[in-house]
């Protein structure tokens, strides 16, 4: 199965079949693959519309109709380069899928796709963020030293609305992306920073909750 550089989109058309292309990466017909050399996103990738709101069974469809064709065990008995190339397409299948899939890793990814702030770009969270999280930190030790598990559901509980409140923030910033992000895309990239928080202490909270052990304060 020969590989050829992904055609530029105006095209799709396969190079090796002349067959119309309906992805990025192989031809339905003849079953080339195709090296991309120029950047396809995630949603290309996908023929799928950049945006936040997505049809996620269409991604779902899309996703596994093009893993069973770049699937390294159909390229088992290829060339080298075959073999190589249909495990990076796979990989990269996977990691694209994955991200869009999620709704805080997609926000993160259409952000940085529209210009906006990086995470390394921008460290700010919600101004009071900082002192909620010292302050649920003090609850958790708190419960810890009483041993008491009737807190730490509680805790959960909180930590858990906290953070899917923080998930609907995201959705309606990103509501309001339009072209350059502005100070909408440094609101969003507030919020998502937040994320690691919440994250950081239902992973604390996941581990043996009356450990003695002490609780990390790092994001």
């Amino acid at each position: 199965m020969r590989m050829s550089p992904a055609p530029e989109n105006s095209a799709r058309r396969c190079p090796q079949c002349d067959a119309q292309l309906n992805n990025w990466i192989a031809c339905d017909s003849c079953e080339s693959l195709f090296d991309v050399d120029r950047p396809v996103t995630h949603f290309e990738l996908f023929d799928l519309p950049q945006g936040f709101g997505i049809d996620h069974e269409l991604l779902s469809r899309a996703y596994r109709k093009l893993a069973r064709r770049v699937h390294p065990d159909r390229f088992a008995d290829g060339s080298e380069r075959d073999r190589e190339l249909a495990t990076r397409l796979s990989a990269r299948l996977n990691e694209a899928f994955q991200t869009l899939r999620d709704p805080v890793r997609r926000a993160d990814y259409l952000l940085t796709q529209l210009g906006g702030p990086t995470a390394a770009e921008c460290r700010e969270v919600p101004g009071s963020l900082l002192a909620e999280v010292m302050e649920i930190r003090e609850k958790i030790e708190e419960a810890k030293s009483k041993g008491d598990s009737s807190s730490f559901e509680a805790l959960h509980e909180a930590i858990t609305a906290r953070r899917d409140s923080t998930i609907h923030g995201i959705e309606a910033l990103c509501a309001k992306l339009d072209g350059a992000p502005g100070e909408t895309g440094r609101e969003l990239r507030k919020l998502l920073n937040s994320m690691k928080y919440f994250d950081n202490l239902l992973s604390d909270l996941a581990g043996d909750p009356l450990s003695k052990s002490t609780v990390s304060v790092a994001p």
